[in-house]
């Protein structure tokens, strides 16, 4: 997955969490650019992580992601995106679906 920031406003921090349950994994962001890859990519990832990253860009920037490949494992994986911290009322995207190329 990427990411690029434009002037748009919108929050400047984003939290992108692929939720597994175990082994933490992630990290921060930022810039006008960046790629976000799960550990071990292009292979699998370890089991049970759980993985978040923050996005930072500079105020008044919207943030835009591109999922350039993406699986999650059925009935075990889901990828949340949170406009801010990662409470339900800044939940902004929330997949469980198996294969999003």
């Amino acid at each position: 997955m990427s990411h690029t920031s434009g002037n748009n406003p919108t929050n400047p921090e984003v939290d992108v969490l692929l939720a597994h349950h175990g082994q933490n994994c992630g990290g921060l962001v930022q810039g006008p650019n960046g790629t976000i890859e799960s550990p071990g990519f292009p292979h699998g990832y370890p089991n049970y992580a759980n993985c978040t990253w923050i996005i930072i860009t500079g105020e008044r920037n919207r943030i835009q992601l591109s999922f350039h490949t993406f699986a999650l494992e059925e009935d075990f994986d889901i990828l949340s995106i949170y406009d801010g911290q990662p409470q339900q009322g800044n939940l902004k995207v929330r997949h469980e679906i198996y294969e999003i190329l």
